[in-house]
């Protein structure tokens, strides 16, 4: 039976080691959803994919789905967040892709949510952006996450919605609604039952 090949971008959100050289890359792509894709070999100096795959990158991906899943075949770096942004940006990525990794359940197409992702790493490639600025970033990035999810009605923020990157790190209205939005963030962590 043959292998059908997947060519897809991806935003690996983690890893998983496995054995003494293997990864299990934790990939958020538009069209497959989030995917669990082994990497064989990945850990070895000889790897033509080790510097490909790192932790928060945005990565063109050749995937195949096999009897034991998804493998990765082939992958070349488009943007290596971890090596470009600096550490607060980098923490900031870290905390939404691990809320995102809990959320998110199965194989399931979600454009928005990848476009999202994709479209605010760019953004925190900017080394000039203030503490203030990122804290904007980080709760309307996690409100338009967990709304496309489900977990939050975002119909009374319809300004924040439709907010661009760049107008939501330049708007400081964001900071009067700051406590109302934390609840509303708190309130749907809950409502999911998961630990975090």
């Amino acid at each position: 039976m043959a292998h059908i090949s997947y060519k897809t971008e991806a935003i690996v959100l983690g890893h998983i080691a496995r054995g003494e050289a293997n990864n299990v890359f934790i990939l958020l792509t538009p069209d497959l959803g989030l995917l669990y894709a082994h990497g064989q070999g990945v850990r070895l100096e000889k790897s033509k994919l080790r510097f490909s795959l790192q932790d928060f990158s945005i990565i063109d991906a050749m995937l195949v789905h096999g009897k034991t899943g998804w493998r990765i075949t082939n992958a070349s770096p488009k943007v290596s967040c971890y090596y470009e942004m600096n550490k607060e940006s980098l923490s900031l990525t870290a905390r939404i892709f691990s809320l995102i990794k809990k959320l998110v359940v199965g194989e399931e197409q979600n454009t928005e949510l990848y476009t999202l992702c994709s479209s605010n790493i760019f953004g925190l490639l900017d080394k000039k952006i203030s503490n203030e600025e990122r804290a904007r970033i980080e709760i309307v990035w996690v409100l338009k996450a967990l709304s496309i999810l489900g977990y939050v009605d975002m119909q009374n923020m319809q300004n924040i919605e439709n907010m661009t990157f760049d107008q939501v790190r330049l708007n400081t209205d964001i900071d009067s609604i700051k406590k109302d939005a934390l609840s509303q963030i708190n309130r749907a962590i809950e409502s999911s039952h998961l630990y975090f």
